[in-house]
């Protein structure tokens, strides 16, 4: 809901460029995570650390993956939370829609893996159509506002790219979930769709942002995706941006589902505990934190940790694991 106005603050209209280059950088580097997936047979990363580096030095890089799975959890889970008591829920205590987000989040990793993926299939097809209300916000564009392109510093293209990674992050579950997926041949394909189809969405959304809201007022808008969709009027809804967060449960809800499955599937791995408790470890430190970052600015610093340090995990580490397995000849 906020990535237009990140993107436009940094690079202006040439928003578009930056997603366009960032979903070429996305398409290499998931090249490299598959091409050092297949080495490894039916591994996932976890257990690639172990053979690559040894159990002790393994261990420590797993604890480091765990930690960033629980922050990316609880920033997605704060974000949303943020949006829920600023949009008409003033007042209520934010510990109070955590702990409903971490008890369904728990619930629904119980299930198992088959469970985690039923659940990202049926919350895509229960909010695709939220994207058919973008044609009721034609009438509103100016098109001047997209010129002039091509203006935009290499430098704040790059600082774009950065802030970009937050809104595409979760293609890297895949190195946690390859040994599940029967055809592996087609990996790559439908993993690249999903990329693609994100970076699409975003693109769209971007643009349709820059024409809709003048410059000064986009810079300013916390959430112009949702203050576009307060236009929508129904014989039936007068305040449908209501209907719209309410919605937005279920596209956080696969995110945390598939966060909380793997950074237990971790705390298996490195801790040895049976992963339903490690399921409760982490609800009971997120539900901690809960208590600790829960207003706006901390939320929003929280955010920008998470996506720096996603950035150096998933988009720099790939690499230098690609490297390594080329020198051990694996």
């Amino acid at each position: 809901m906020g990535i237009p106005r990140v993107l436009y603050q940094e690079t202006k209209q040439d928003a578009w460029i930056v997603i366009i280059l960032s979903g070429l950088i996305l398409s290499f580097i998931l090249l490299i995570m598959i091409y050092t997936l297949k080495k490894f047979n039916d591994k996932d990363l976890f257990q690639i650390h172990g053979i690559l580096f040894g159990e002790i030095i393994g261990k420590i890089i797993n604890t480091i993956l765990i930690l960033y799975f629980l922050s990316a959890f609880y920033s997605i889970m704060s974000e949303y939370i943020e949006l829920v008591i600023s949009w008409g829920n003033e007042g209520v205590y934010y510990w109070f829609p955590a702990f409903v987000l971490i008890v369904l989040s728990i619930y629904g990793v119980f299930g198992g893996v088959k469970v985690v993926a039923g659940i990202c299939f049926i919350t895509f097809w229960f909010t695709f159509w939220l994207i058919l209300l973008l044609p009721l916000t034609f009438d509103h564009f100016i098109f001047e506002r997209i010129a002039p392109i091509f203006n935009t510093p290499v430098v704040d293209i790059g600082q774009g790219m950065l802030k970009t990674t937050y809104s595409l992050l979760g293609f890297e579950c895949i190195l946690f979930i390859y040994p599940f997926v029967k055809d592996k041949t087609k990996v790559f394909r439908f993993t690249l769709l999903g990329i693609w189809f994100t970076l699409l969405l975003m693109l769209s959304l971007t643009i349709v942002s820059i024409l809709f809201f003048s410059p000064n007022h986009l810079k300013h808008t916390i959430w112009p995706i949702l203050n576009m969709m307060s236009i929508v009027r129904l014989p039936f809804i007068e305040r449908f941006e209501y209907i719209a967060v309410s919605f937005w449960i279920l596209i956080i809800y696969s995110n945390l589902t598939l966060f909380l499955w793997i950074a237990s599937k971790g705390i298996k791995r490195v801790f040895k505990l049976r992963q339903k408790k490690g399921v409760y470890v982490s609800g009971i430190l997120i539900f901690i934190l809960s208590f600790v970052i829960n207003d706006r600015d901390s939320t929003e610093k929280f955010s920008d940790f998470v996506n720096y340090f996603g950035f150096c995990l998933w988009i720099c580490y790939p690499i230098f694991l690609f490297l390594i397995t080329k020198v051990k000849k694996v």
